[in-house]
């Protein structure tokens, strides 16, 4: 059994432990308006972690995270999910997700790196792909995702059938003509 914790404060627990966006100080992650949430198992250890921002529209970078966050919003968005024990970060997912609609919040989206781990994460989460960016890809969490789990079947037919080489394919293709 898991309890979820704000550990924004606590940064002990959290500080340089974050692979997706380490180049993010704990000042950005702990500003007005952004939060740190860590999943703690029954020996009150630390399994995942979620970085989120309150923001007044949709993100499409960090710079755009920077500049939206907004701490009245009713958009959340996680932009760094890691966790050390599998099953764990899609647990924080669901927790923070549930706490935070349960809070007035109306939508949940991620601003995601453009790969196929976080590609497949979300998706078998219940997200759907919201918006492909320059450097970032934006999966939102439907209300009712709380217990959807896709099969490895069901994620290769989420978006238009694309297969995750597909994606990368296209992927590849819009960064080059971008460039």
């Amino acid at each position: 059994m898991y309890r979820l914790e704000n550990v924004t404060a606590n940064t002990l627990a959290w500080t340089g432990q974050d692979p997706v966006r380490p180049e993010l100080s704990d000042e950005f992650r702990a500003a007005p308006g952004r939060e740190v949430y860590g999943l703690c198992d029954e020996n009150d250890e630390y399994r995942s972690f979620v970085c989120i921002a309150y923001t007044s529209e949709v993100p499409t970078n960090t710079d755009d995270l920077e500049s939206l966050t907004y701490g009245g919003s009713t958009i959340v968005v996680p932009y760094s999910v890691w966790s050390h024990q599998p099953g764990a970060g899609r647990e924080i997912i669901k927790q923070v997700s549930s706490l935070l609609r349960s809070r007035g919040v109306e939508r949940v989206v991620t601003l995601s790196p453009p790969t196929k781990m976080a590609r497949r994460f979300h998706l078998r989460n219940g997200a759907r792909e919201l918006r492909v960016n320059e450097t970032t890809v934006n999966f939102e969490y439907p209300e009712d995702t709380a217990n959807k789990i896709l099969t490895d079947e069901q994620l290769e037919n989420v978006v238009g059938g694309m297969s995750t080489q597909q994606f990368d394919d296209w992927r590849a293709r819009e960064l080059n003509e971008s460039r």
